[in-house]
Protein backbone atom coordinates (compact mmCIF):
# COMPACT_ATOMS: atom_id res chain seq x y z
CA UNK A 1 0.00 0.00 0.00
CA UNK A 2 1.29 3.91 -0.64
CA UNK A 3 0.71 6.66 1.57
CA UNK A 4 -1.96 9.40 -0.10
CA UNK A 5 0.55 12.11 -0.11
CA UNK A 6 4.20 10.52 0.08
CA UNK A 7 3.57 7.69 -2.41
CA UNK A 8 5.88 5.90 0.43
CA UNK A 9 5.40 2.56 1.20
CA UNK A 10 3.06 1.39 4.13
CA UNK A 11 2.85 -1.68 6.02
CA UNK A 12 -0.12 -2.70 7.81
CA UNK A 13 0.92 -5.08 10.80
CA UNK A 14 -2.29 -6.95 12.25
CA UNK A 15 -0.63 -7.94 15.73
CA UNK A 16 -2.22 -10.35 17.98
CA UNK A 17 -2.30 -8.99 21.80
CA UNK A 18 -1.23 -11.62 24.41
CA UNK A 19 -1.07 -12.20 27.66
CA UNK A 20 -0.59 -8.89 29.56
CA UNK A 21 -0.80 -6.97 26.08
CA UNK A 22 -4.49 -7.83 25.92
CA UNK A 23 -5.65 -5.82 29.47
CA UNK A 24 -3.70 -2.77 28.15
CA UNK A 25 -6.16 -2.79 24.91
CA UNK A 26 -9.54 -3.36 26.97
CA UNK A 27 -9.13 -7.39 26.01
CA UNK A 28 -9.15 -6.79 22.08
CA UNK A 29 -7.81 -9.65 20.49
CA UNK A 30 -5.43 -7.82 17.77
CA UNK A 31 -3.98 -4.13 17.33
CA UNK A 32 -3.66 -2.70 13.76
CA UNK A 33 -1.18 -0.67 13.04
CA UNK A 34 -0.12 1.15 9.69
CA UNK A 35 3.67 2.32 9.51
CA UNK A 36 6.08 3.40 7.05
CA UNK A 37 8.47 1.31 5.65
CA UNK A 38 11.93 2.18 4.89
CA UNK A 39 15.12 0.61 5.11
CA UNK A 40 16.88 3.46 6.66
CA UNK A 41 14.41 3.65 9.44
CA UNK A 42 14.61 3.64 12.82
CA UNK A 43 14.29 0.95 14.89
CA UNK A 44 11.19 1.46 17.82
CA UNK A 45 12.60 1.56 21.55
CA UNK A 46 12.86 -1.68 23.19
CA UNK A 47 9.85 -0.15 25.21
CA UNK A 48 7.70 -0.12 21.85
CA UNK A 49 9.09 -3.69 20.84
CA UNK A 50 7.98 -5.12 24.18
CA UNK A 51 4.32 -4.00 24.10
CA UNK A 52 4.36 -4.66 20.34
CA UNK A 53 5.49 -8.10 20.42
CA UNK A 54 5.59 -8.94 23.94
CA UNK A 55 9.18 -9.38 23.91
CA UNK A 56 11.05 -9.57 27.40
CA UNK A 57 13.78 -6.52 27.79
CA UNK A 58 16.65 -8.84 27.13
CA UNK A 59 14.77 -10.05 23.62
CA UNK A 60 14.42 -6.29 23.03
CA UNK A 61 17.72 -5.23 23.44
CA UNK A 62 18.74 -8.33 21.37
CA UNK A 63 16.56 -7.66 18.68
CA UNK A 64 17.85 -3.77 18.81
CA UNK A 65 21.05 -4.40 18.40
CA UNK A 66 20.53 -6.83 15.37
CA UNK A 67 18.12 -3.80 13.99
CA UNK A 68 21.74 -1.57 14.30
CA UNK A 69 23.68 -4.40 12.40
CA UNK A 70 25.59 -6.18 14.76
CA UNK A 71 26.31 -9.60 14.14
CA UNK A 72 25.27 -11.97 17.01
CA UNK A 73 28.57 -12.92 18.64
CA UNK A 74 28.83 -8.74 18.99
CA UNK A 75 25.62 -8.72 20.30
CA UNK A 76 26.76 -11.05 22.97
CA UNK A 77 30.08 -9.87 23.81
CA UNK A 78 28.05 -6.30 24.10
CA UNK A 79 25.60 -7.76 26.17
CA UNK A 80 28.17 -10.25 28.37
CA UNK A 81 26.02 -13.10 27.61
CA UNK A 82 27.09 -16.01 25.93
CA UNK A 83 26.38 -16.78 21.82
CA UNK A 84 24.11 -19.62 22.77
CA UNK A 85 22.09 -17.42 25.07
CA UNK A 86 21.38 -14.68 22.26
CA UNK A 87 20.69 -17.39 19.67
CA UNK A 88 17.96 -18.73 22.42
CA UNK A 89 16.82 -14.73 22.74
CA UNK A 90 16.67 -14.84 19.16
CA UNK A 91 14.64 -17.91 18.93
CA UNK A 92 11.79 -16.75 20.94
CA UNK A 93 11.87 -12.89 18.79
CA UNK A 94 11.28 -15.07 15.70
CA UNK A 95 8.80 -16.47 16.87
CA UNK A 96 7.16 -13.30 18.90
CA UNK A 97 7.43 -11.93 15.65
CA UNK A 98 6.12 -14.54 13.46
CA UNK A 99 9.64 -13.74 11.01
CA UNK A 100 11.78 -16.89 10.76
CA UNK A 101 15.34 -15.27 9.21
CA UNK A 102 17.14 -11.75 10.54
CA UNK A 103 16.72 -10.18 7.29
CA UNK A 104 12.63 -10.33 7.68
CA UNK A 105 13.04 -9.83 11.21
CA UNK A 106 14.95 -6.70 10.73
CA UNK A 107 12.65 -5.51 8.20
CA UNK A 108 9.57 -5.78 10.32
CA UNK A 109 11.54 -3.86 12.98
CA UNK A 110 12.58 -0.75 10.79
CA UNK A 111 8.85 -0.84 9.31
CA UNK A 112 7.08 -0.63 13.15
CA UNK A 113 8.85 3.26 13.39
CA UNK A 114 5.59 4.57 12.69
CA UNK A 115 4.39 7.22 10.15
CA UNK A 116 4.61 10.59 10.02
CA UNK A 117 1.35 12.32 9.96
CA UNK A 118 0.36 14.52 6.49
CA UNK A 119 -0.90 18.44 6.94
CA UNK A 120 -4.23 18.60 5.86
CA UNK A 121 -5.14 20.23 2.56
Amino acid sequence: MRHQHTGSALVIHVIPLQRSASDIFDSGAAMVAVTGYSVTGNVPSNAVLRGLFDLSAAEAGVATDLSSGLPLNEVASQRRVSLSTVRTHLAQIFRKTGTNQQGQLIALLKGVSGYPSSSAD
